[in-house]
């Protein structure tokens, strides 16, 4: 009974010919599972508005390039760091998996908490 409910919400498992045509190349696999960092940053811009303009009015906006510059670096040091990590863990690896293996477990444990914080900031924000 169990075995069906879960066939009827999640689906039936793949066999292993049908997981070879599920996984992702580094071309995809980057723009599609970095949405979460991508999300992240997309309010940077004017998070930092609201906090600067208080403070130098006008010439806020100069200071906006540079946090431009910040942000895109930001961006290809995440694109360098995910490309690392597909090619360390080909198989799948996400922030605890990878945390727990390199770090330990109370480190591996912060990276979920701390992605499940984001996960629910972002939705609800």
């Amino acid at each position: 009974m169990l075995a069906r409910l879960k066939n009827f919400i999640i689906g039936k498992a793949l066999s292993n010919e049908q997981l070879s045509g599920e996984k992702f190349s580094i071309f995809w696999g980057l723009p599609i599972l970095s949405s979460d960092a991508m999300s992240s940053v997309a309010y940077a811009g004017e998070a930092i508005l609201l906090v600067l303009m208080p403070v130098v009015g006008m010439k806020s906006y100069k200071y906006m390039f540079f946090a431009a510059l910040l942000i895109v670096l930001l961006l290809f040091i995440l694109v360098f760091s995910y490309s690392q990590t597909i090619d360390a863990y080909p198989k799948g690896g996400g922030s605890y998996i990878v945390a727990k293996d390199n770090l330990g477990e109370i480190p591996s444990l912060t990276a979920a908490a701390a992605l499940s914080i984001d996960y629910i900031l972002t939705v609800a924000g």
